[in-house]
C-alpha cells in the first residue's frame, strides 16, 4: 500500500458524523450535460447518482491493488516489427531498451493493443516504458514512477500512457466501425483524460509529496492528439479529494487480510479493468466476501464524500460525451450531434473548477487551452 502521511481520521464519532453531513451525497441540479450521454442521466438522478457509485466502486478496487501488485501488471515487450529504414531501426532500437520519443508513443497508439505507460527521462523528450496494461487500463507503480521523475533533471517530468486505437472497442464502437477507424475510413474521437486517469494522478502526487510532485506534469497519447494536465493542489476539491482518497485506502489496507491479497492474485483479479474487478469479485463464491467489504467501505466514503466525489465524477461524465460514437436513434438520426471542439472546451472547462489544468493538442493543429 502506497504511503500516505500526514493524513489524521476525525477523533471523535462526532466530527466524523459531522464531516459526513458537510459532504453529503446529493444531485446537483444545475449540473446538466448537453451531449448524448449526458442527455440520459439528466433525465433521471438515479440513473446519474448509480453511475458515480459504480465510479466510486470501482476506483476503490484500483486502488486496493496498490498493496496487492504495485499496480504492475506485465513486463514492456520488445518490438517485434520489421525494420524498413535506418530512422524505423533506430526505433526499434529505442523500444528494445523501452526508451521511447514521442514520434515512437504516438506508433504505439496506432500499434498497441493495450495501455501502456510511460515517464519522461528527459523533460518530455524521451520516455522510458514503464508498465502495459489492458485495452481500457494501465497500472503504473508509484514507487517505480518516483525512481524516473527523480532521473529527469529537466525540472519538468512527464508521466505519460497511451489511449490507443484498440480502446474504441470498450467505448461503444462496432467492430465495423473500430475496423474504419484503422483503415483510416473514419474519423477517431478524441479520447480525453478520465476520471481514473485523475484519480491516479491525484493518488500518486499524494504519494510524491507536494516538493516532488509539484512540476510535474501528464499526457495522454490518443489517435486525435495529446492530452497535458496538472493537479492544483491547493484547489479545495483536490484537498478533500485527496483526503477521500487516504481515508478509503486505509480503510481497505484494514479489513484486506495478507490472505485475501493472496487470493486477489491467484484469481488475477489485477488484471482485469477496473469496472470488471468488483463484479468478478462478487460473482465468485471464494471472492464474495472480499467484494463485499469493498462495498461496504465505499458506501461509507460515499456518505462520508459524496460532494467531492459528485464534482470529481463529472469529468468521467464530460469525457463520455467527448469519446462517445454517435449513437442513431429510433428514426435513425444521430442523438446529440454536438460540435466535437464544444465538446472538447465544456470538458476542460469541466476539469478546471475541480483542480485539473487541461488543454488538448490535435495532430497538426493549433493547441485548445
Amino acid at each position: 500500500m502506497s504511503e500516505f502521511k500526514n493524513y489524521q481520521s476525525p477523533e471523535t464519532p462526532e466530527a466524523d458524523k459531522k464531516h459526513r453531513e458537510a459532504n453529503k451525497f446529493e444531485i446537483f441540479s444545475d449540473n446538466k450535460f448537453s451531449g448524448k450521454f449526458g442527455k440520459v442521466l439528466n433525465k433521471s438522478s438515479e440513473i446519474y447518482k448509480e453511475f458515480k457509485r459504480s465510479l466510486a466502486i470501482g476506483m476503490a478496487v484500483v486502488f486496493m491493488s496498490q498493496g496487492i501488485s504495485n499496480l504492475r501488471t506485465a513486463e514492456f515487450p520488445g518490438s517485434a516489427q520489421v525494420v524498413k529504414s535506418p530512422e524505423e531501426k533506430e526505433g526499434q532500437e529505442r523500444r528494445e531498451h523501452n526508451l521511447f520519443t514521442e514520434e515512437d508513443i504516438r506508433r504505439e497508439v496506432s500499434d498497441s493493443s493495450v495501455e501502456k505507460g510511460f515517464v519522461s527521462i528527459d523533460g518530455g523528450k524521451i520516455f522510458i516504458a514503464i508498465s502495459d496494461g489492458g485495452k481500457m487500463f494501465v497500472n503504473m507503480d508509484f514507487a517505480e514512477v518516483r525512481k524516473y521523475i527523480e532521473l529527469d533533471k529537466s525540472g519538468q517530468p512527464v508521466n505519460a500512457h497511451i489511449h490507443p486505437i484498440e480502446v474504441y472497442a470498450g467505448l461503444g464502437y462496432t467492430k465495423q466501425e473500430l475496423a474504419d477507424i484503422k483503415d483510416g475510413k473514419a474519423k477517431p474521437k478524441p479520447i480525453p483524460p478520465s476520471y481514473l486517469d485523475i484519480e491516479y494522478a491525484t493518488a500518486l502526487e499524494d504519494y510524491l509529496g507536494p516538493k516532488e510532485s509539484a512540476a510535474l506534469h501528464y499526457r495522454v497519447y490518443d489517435p486525435t492528439g495529446v492530452w497535458e494536465y496538472s493537479i492544483d493542489d491547493k484547489n479545495p476539491n483536490i484537498k478533500i479529494f485527496k483526503e477521500y482518497q487516504r481515508d478509503r485506502n486505509d480503510r481497505i489496507k484494514n479489513v484486506i487480510s495478507e490472505k485475501d491479497k493472496k487470493l486477489i492474485l491467484a484469481k488475477k483479479i489485477n488484471l482485469l479493468s477496473p469496472n470488471e474487478r468488483i463484479e468478478a469479485m462478487l460473482e465468485d463464491p471464494e471472492m464474495r466476501p472480499i467484494g463485499e467489504k469493498i462495498k461496504k467501505i465505499v458506501s461509507y466514503e460515499i456518505e462520508k464524500y459524496g460532494n467531492v466525489i459528485e464534482k470529481m465524477s463529472d469529468i468521467e461524465i464530460a469525457a463520455t460525451e467527448v469519446r462517445s460514437p454517435d449513437l442513431p436513434d429510433s428514426s435513425g438520426q444521430d442523438v446529440g450531434g454536438e460540435d466535437e471542439e464544444y465538446l472538447i472546451k465544456e470538458y476542460i472547462k469541466t476539469c478546471k473548477p475541480r483542480g485539473i489544468k487541461m488543454s488538448y493538442h490535435a495532430y497538426g493543429v493549433p493547441e485548445s487551452k
